[in-house]
């Protein structure tokens, strides 16, 4: 949404590849949170490694993903390569905050069981 009023205020020129940026970070993204989030209910012991062996899995495929984006488009590397980095900023923020409401849900409930 903020590239397209970027792009039709004069800002900036469309990134070439910036639907495929924006879906392919957002299916990871709901994927590895639903992964992250169904792992959780079942280990929630285990999240802190269960999220960082998924950070480093999107580190990967993401990697790969602009890697390849950059050697189809040269001439327009660097703005698919900012528009890259902010959406996966962007997506990453969202993912920790629900993730960080949903444990934190849980541990209030689990003090409303205790009593405290």
């Amino acid at each position: 949404m903020s590239v397209l009023v970027g792009v039709r205020s004069g800002w900036f020129a469309m990134p070439s590849y910036s639907t495929k940026i924006i879906l392919f970070l957002s299916m990871v993204h709901l994927g590895l949170y639903f992964f992250t989030s169904r792992n959780l209910s079942v280990h929630p012991q285990s999240f802190v490694k269960i999220y960082l062996g998924m950070t480093v899995l999107r580190i990967l495929f993401f990697g790969v993903f602009i890697f390849m984006v950059i050697k189809i488009d040269p001439f327009g590397a660097r703005q698919n390569a900012i528009l890259f980095l902010l959406s996966y900023l962007l997506f990453t923020v969202l993912e920790v905050i629900v993730l960080f409401r949903k444990i934190d849900s849980k541990k209030r409930s689990k003090l409303d069981e205790k009593g405290l």
